[in-house]
């Protein structure tokens, strides 16, 4: 098993959106509703690539991971892995 991270790029917007959504839909749509075209301009909007990368196997996308680094601390800010991996 072959794992990598590889820096999240602008032209990955689109599959990182496609990843929100197969992680967090089903919880945001318990809670507040899914208005889609809401959910992609708020993410487009809001999404801050510094620190995230791509966790990537066997040279496939499968998730994102942001990690921030100081000098005092070390914080995991965000992970997903898309759920049929």
């Amino acid at each position: 098993m072959m794992f990598s991270l590889v820096p999240a790029l602008l032209k990955d917007l689109p599959w990182l959106f496609e990843l929100h959504k197969a992680t967090l839909k089903v919880y945001v749509e318990k809670l507040w509703g899914w208005d889609e075209t809401w959910q992609k301009n708020h993410f487009f909007a809001t999404c801050n690539l510094d620190d995230s990368q791509i966790i990537v196997f066997e040279d496939k996308p499968i998730g994102r991971l942001t990690v921030i680094n100081k000098m005092d601390y070390v914080f995991l800010a965000y992970i997903a892995i898309l759920p049929n991996v």
